[in-house]
């Protein structure tokens, strides 16, 4: 019998045809199943729709408290979309309806991308899983409600045009959480003066997690396959800041109690992300410190606290003061 409850993070292919739900689910109850583990947690850090297919990052245990920090990560997709069609959802799962406006050329849609990057304001469809008073947009649609899904702000930080034929195109995008390719994709269009409707959607990347890297659903629903591909928890922190920590340092942290480093620990810190996206929500704060063991093994999430100068034989030094916010399991 197993003592220690398993941790970390699975990069999962998700098929099309099935709920994000579903595959946790089916991982969740093969994996308690194997460990006898029966209350252990499993997540997700970002919903793909039944249509979508790609990159799902699965949270276990510990992990699952992690998912503030991993929405972070910026996302990649291709979408392939149909112009001159358009549907309720914006893709294929609602009727589609033909729009008889002439159908713009490459360099029409080409020319209307800029537009599109940095923060942009986006309307989310109403079959979508954004709640509304408590209840799923998707699920009051269905019941015949009227549903106004409020704009948002997105980050978007590169589209390319992948491919284009005379009634469809292809677009690669990087993005932060939260954004709607199915409503880019129709936006993009109708500033072309048309329309589209998304007809395929792959997430390539979430962050550090490729689909290139990613393993199929069976590896992890069947036997003890799924240890070989469980992730330790510094993988999906790789866009935080690391500070190396002394076995002294770790101790206190581990117990709760502050560390202080000073301006030569500097050469530790290292930035593994080129962005720094904005933070989702109060819990999290893009300038949080991931401390780790000289072997790279991680203690726990830092809140930089008081700064202050101490006198050294070459000058002044500044001292920082960082408090534990989140403290990771030994067996983390």
């Amino acid at each position: 019998m197993e003592t220690t409850p398993p941790s970390g993070y699975f990069n999962v292919r998700k098929p099309a045809g099935i709920t994000s739900r579903d595959l946790v689910n089916e991982v969740q109850r093969h994996i308690r199943t194997d460990t006898g583990f029966r209350k252990l947690k499993l997540g997700h850090t970002g919903t793909l729709d039944p249509l979508a297919t790609g990159v799902m990052v699965l949270v276990v245990g510990t992990a699952t408290r992690l998912t503030p920090w991993m929405l972070l990560h910026p996302k990649r997709y291709r979408g392939r979309f149909r112009l001159g069609q358009s549907s309720p959802s914006g893709d294929l799962e609602t009727p589609v309806q033909h729009d008889p406006r002439p159908l713009p050329s490459r360099d029409v849609l080409e020319a209307v991308l800029p537009q599109f990057l940095g923060t942009i304001r986006q309307q989310p469809p109403a079959h979508s899983a954004i709640k509304i008073d408590g209840q799923r947009a998707h699920k009051r649609q269905r019941r015949g409600e009227v549903v106004n899904v409020p704009e948002r702000s997105v980050r978007i930080d590169h589209i390319t045009l992948e491919s284009f034929q005379a009634t469809e195109f292809v677009i690669d995008v990087g993005c932060g959480s939260g954004t709607y390719l199915r409503t880019l994709g129709k936006d993009i269009a109708e500033a072309a003066d048309s329309t589209a409707v998304m007809t395929q959607l792959e997430r390539t990347a979430v962050g550090p997690f490729a689909v290139g890297d990613a393993v199929c659903l069976p590896s992890l629903s069947n036997g003890s396959q799924w240890r070989e591909h469980l992730l330790p928890i510094e993988t999906g922190l790789n866009h935080l800041r690391h500070l190396t920590v002394s076995a002294e340092d770790a101790l206190r942290l581990k117990n709760g109690l502050p560390i202080d480093a000073d301006d030569k620990h500097g050469a530790s810190f290292n930035p593994r992300n080129q962005t720094r996206p904005s933070a989702i929500n109060q819990d999290v704060s893009t300038s949080d410190v991931l401390a780790v063991t000289q072997e790279g093994r991680a203690i726990a999430i830092l809140r930089e606290g008081t700064r202050a100068k101490e006198s050294m034989d070459a000058g002044w030094s500044r001292r920082v003061r960082f408090r534990p916010h989140r403290v990771f399991p030994s067996d983390a």
